[in-house]
């Protein structure tokens, strides 16, 4: 009557439930991953893996479909990134003007007539550091640097 043999039917009906028993599966066996004895921060390709392993030969969804599943579910983690303060505009210090980018540019004749400054952190086991370096803007070689836990005074 509608078009759809009483082969397709089952068979369509039988596969949408094969794909949400599977989809069920994976969110039971991510859970179980992810918990705090395990791997609580595995991420979504790590667990993607973990599954196709666990899964074999029906694991029949593709990554795309896998990432839909736990997004649906709330099982994607939320990437947290702390990047360091490296510029405190508020301080008490005085300002110079700049006399390097003047009308015309200045571009320095040899070594040592211009250096500049420049401070970058560094990611480390025990956190970030902070490192101020002086180089040379003729040669370009770095003339000093000071690596420091904090951006005091002392450290710049």
């Amino acid at each position: 009557m509608l078009g759809i043999s009483a082969q397709g039917y089952y068979k369509h009906d039988y596969a949408s439930n094969e794909a949400d028993i599977l989809s069920a599966s994976i969110v039971l066996y991510c859970l179980y991953v992810r918990q705090k004895e395990r791997l609580p921060k595995a991420g979504c390709r790590e667990l993607y893996t973990l599954c196709r392993e666990y899964f074999r030969e029906k694991f029949t969804i593709g990554r795309d479909r896998f990432y839909n599943v736990l997004r649906s579910n709330s099982l994607m983690l939320r990437r947290t990134r702390y990047r360091p303060r490296t510029t405190d505009s508020r301080h008490g210090y005085r300002l110079y003007r700049d006399l390097v980018n003047t009308s015309p540019k200045y571009t320095p004749a040899g070594n040592g007539r211009l250096v500049v400054a420049d401070i970058t952190y560094i990611y480390t086991r025990e956190g970030f550091a902070y490192l101020s370096l002086v180089t040379d803007a003729y040669s370009r070689y770095i003339v000093g640097y000071c690596l420091s836990r904090s951006l005091d005074a002392e450290g710049r």
